[in-house]
């Protein structure tokens, strides 16, 4: 069964019908929270996404809206997932102004929405064969020439498609004590690395590209007599925003606003995102 269940910003798709409006207004975001730890090797011991379809109907009168969704969704409620394409969600649950009659055969939602915000779907789903995996990285670790310092490089991959682009890519690296400053390279623009007073390096990436791989090099500098141990370092933590893209692949494919049974001039906002919760890299097996 689907259960029926008694919010995120900014439009980055927008379409117009008819003449110009300016009064009626539609948005709709699909907005995905990822949760995951990567191991060393690159599989994923956690990986979950908890996702939301916010509305914010600004229509005037009483409209009647559908959104067609992929319609190979598949709403699992228990079931085993299989492999392919489609779109698996474990669980999901909708506003009670969202009729399903048209969902089990098309895939399309109808509403007769109220007022300003609302959140018209919730859904969550786990697992590498229903969720990707956008980012993965590689450690090194060897000593410097004749000193205590440690050479690490970082290799980190983005695993998204060539059109996509992560933004506001923080990465968050504990360090030992005995770390006193910190030397680097990077291998791209766009980047910046400091050591923090809580021994911590963090390294931003302003854009990061699909398909790209942004390298690291970092001598920490050993002060103390203490040897800097590998297991000392990491995990690492990310932050990031992906926009365009939701890693269920949950998808508006289609959408129809009418009162009465005749179109409505207004303005549409769709959004699609995904951001960290918590995602975590373990460095060393």
């Amino acid at each position: 069964m689907i259960a029926l269940t008694p919010k995120c910003d900014q439009a980055v798709a927008i379409f117009a019908e008819g003449k110009d409006s300016v009064k009626n207004e539609l948005y709709i975001d699909i907005i995905e929270k990822l949760t995951a730890v990567i191991n060393a090797n690159g599989t994923a011991s956690t990986l979950e996404v908890s996702g939301e379809m916010i509305v914010k109907n600004f229509v005037n009168g009483t409209p009647q809206i559908k959104i067609g969704l992929n319609e190979d969704l598949d709403i699992l409620e228990g079931k085993s997932k299989g492999y392919g394409d489609h779109v698996q969600l474990d669980k999901c649950n909708f506003h009670p102004c969202v009729k399903l009659e048209e969902f089990e055969s098309s895939k399309v939602i109808v509403m007769v929405p109220p007022v300003g915000e609302f959140s018209a779907m919730l859904y969550s789903t786990s697992g590498e064969i229903a969720l990707n995996v956008p980012f993965r990285l590689l450690a090194f670790i060897d000593d410097a020439d004749n000193s205590r310092d440690k050479m690490l490089t970082l290799r980190l991959k983005n695993e998204l498609p060539s059109n996509y682009n992560a933004v506001k890519v923080i990465i968050r690296l504990k360090i030992p004590r005995c770390v006193s400053r910190m030397s680097q390279q990077l291998n791209e623009p766009d980047q910046t690395a400091e050591l923090t007073e809580n021994q911590e390096i963090i390294w931003t990436i302003k854009k990061f590209p699909g398909r790209a791989e942004y390298v690291s090099n970092f001598r920490l500098i050993n002060s103390t007599s203490s040897e800097i141990k590998k297991y000392d370092i990491g995990p690492i933590r990310m932050d990031f925003e992906i926009s365009g893209y939701t890693s269920s692949g949950l998808q508006i494919k289609g959408l129809k606003v009418q009162e009465m049974g005749k179109k409505i001039n207004l303005n549409k906002w769709i959004r699609l995102i995904t951001v960290s919760d918590s995602y975590v890299i373990k460095l060393w097996q």
